[in-house]
């Protein structure tokens, strides 16, 4: 499952698209937009996105996992629009 949205991302939501019995770990990555960058202080965020394009690359990255590890699910989620300091901009479960 891939998705672009404008909303906050709901970590546990994905996590409960992805949990199995079948599955010995279930894992996490949310990736959050920080304050500062190599010494730049970050005032805001705003991700835009050809949806088609990127919905296509998040399936790439979808499959190239599942090749690498024997993955039960995934579930990948990116923020569109604006994005606090703090605030998830991706997630991937």
């Amino acid at each position: 499952m891939q998705r672009l949205t404008t909303q906050v991302l709901d970590p546990a939501a994905l996590l409960a698209i992805v949990q199995s019995t079948a599955a010995g770990a279930v894992l996490l990555f949310v990736g959050t937009t920080r304050e500062q960058t190599g010494g730049r202080s970050t005032a805001s965020l705003t991700y835009e996105a050809y949806a088609e394009m990127a919905l296509a690359k998040l399936a790439e990255l979808e499959a190239t996992a599942r090749e690498r590890w024997p993955l039960i699910e995934v579930a990948i989620e990116h923020r569109l629009g604006p994005v606090a300091i703090g605030e998830a901009s991706v997630a991937i479960a």
